[in-house]
């Protein structure tokens, strides 16, 4: 047991020092007002029942530095009024499309607005975001300065008031940083279809590669099927384009959605992907074995706590420099209720998750 606790403890510490790395190799981005762009753009959101969410993105479009952009809005068989709400929108963009998507999910929405896109250059949000006036010039400043096949973007938690929601909110930064850090070390593992960028053929030619099969992973699975060809991928670390989303209203959708993250495992083939998961379930599941055999064996206490201080101390050092980064205050009380809880949790959202994404893949 302690040879095996040593052994996870260095490979861990490793694997968010390469991060850390990564993050800080990342050069920051700045949008000037003063070079003007060329590139058009195609925003598509693909939506179901965002009757309540979808206003506030509208506005945030609205309120773009520039309005030279399409923009087309997917009603994926909404129950409630999505589909007004989209239809009323109609006037107040210079390009706007609306569509109904004929068959169910986010995947087949998508293909229908990528298909009617007139851009080559796609942007994907969700309903439920918002962003800074900035963001798509930005998007665009960095696209013509990269010439990226795939831009992956920031996304952050909006400002949270009750302690859950500061909870999700450090849980998700901590996703975000590793999904940087591994960028800036040249193996992106993932990306968020909230601010995603990537070119309209390219996304029509891997299709299959996305496993339409599988209501989640449009995002990671087209990142990982343009890595495999060697694409020219890039990350786009900028305050002026950071997209905000909301967090989890209760503890069941939190779940919820975490598992359906999750579910995606069984079907990665990229193999930095797929080692990273291991690493980080592994050290969770250690300190999960830990804790129960301590009852046994206190000894195990010792292990436990050996292990906990070194993700604690890397862990902390990594994310209070992100944080910084996305203007984010980290509270002791917060920070530590999440490592206490953090291993029970990903070990229950990882095996459901899994159980979930092997149905998926056999069918």
């Amino acid at each position: 047991m302690l040879l095996s606790t040593v052994l996870i403890s260095i490979i861990y510490f490793s694997l968010i020092a390469l991060f850390i790395k990564g993050w800080r190799q990342i050069p920051t981005f700045h949008f000037r007002a003063d070079r003007p762009t060329k590139t058009k753009i195609s925003v598509i959101v693909a939506c179901r029942n965002e009757a309540e969410n979808l206003p506030t993105l509208l506005n945030s479009l609205r309120n773009q530095s520039t309005q030279s952009f399409q923009l087309i809005l997917i009603d994926d068989h909404s129950t409630d009024s999505t589909f007004e709400i989209m239809k009323l929108s109609e006037n107040d963009f210079e390009d706007v499309l609306i569509l109904q998507s004929v068959n169910y999910g986010k995947k087949q929405a998508l293909k229908l607005g990528i298909e009617h896109a007139s851009n080559e250059l796609i942007l994907t949000t969700d309903a439920d975001c918002s962003a800074p006036p900035t963001w798509l010039e930005t998007v665009i400043q960095y696209q013509e300065h990269t010439k990226s096949d795939l831009i992956i973007g920031l996304v952050a938690i909006e400002p949270a008031d009750t302690f859950f929601e500061k909870m999700q909110q450090l849980e998700f930064l901590s996703l975000v940083s590793s999904g940087a850090g591994a960028a800036g070390i040249g193996q992106p593992i993932m990306c968020n279809g909230a601010n995603l960028v990537f070119q309209k053929q390219a996304w029509l030619d891997n299709y299959s590669n996305l496993h339409p099969k599988s209501n989640t992973g449009d995002d990671v699975f087209l990142l990982h099927a343009l890595k495999k060809q060697n694409r020219n991928i890039n990350f786009l670390k900028s305050e002026q384009a950071i997209v905000s989303t909301k967090a989890c209203n209760s503890i069941q959708s939190f779940f919820n959605q975490r598992k359906r993250w999750a579910s995606k495992a069984p079907l990665y083939t990229d193999f930095v992907t797929i080692l990273v998961a291991l690493v980080v379930f592994t050290a969770s599941f250690m300190q999960v074995i830990l804790f129960v055999s301590s009852f046994i064996n206190p000894a195990n206490l010792l292990l436990l706590a050996f292990l906990s201080i070194v993700k604690l101390a890397i862990d902390s050092f990594f994310l209070l420099q992100t944080s910084w980064f996305f203007g984010q205050k980290i509270t002791a009380q917060t920070y530590f209720t999440l490592a206490v809880i953090y291993p029970f949790y990903i070990i229950y959202s990882a095996v459901t998750g899994i159980f979930k994404g092997l149905k998926i893949k056999s069918n």
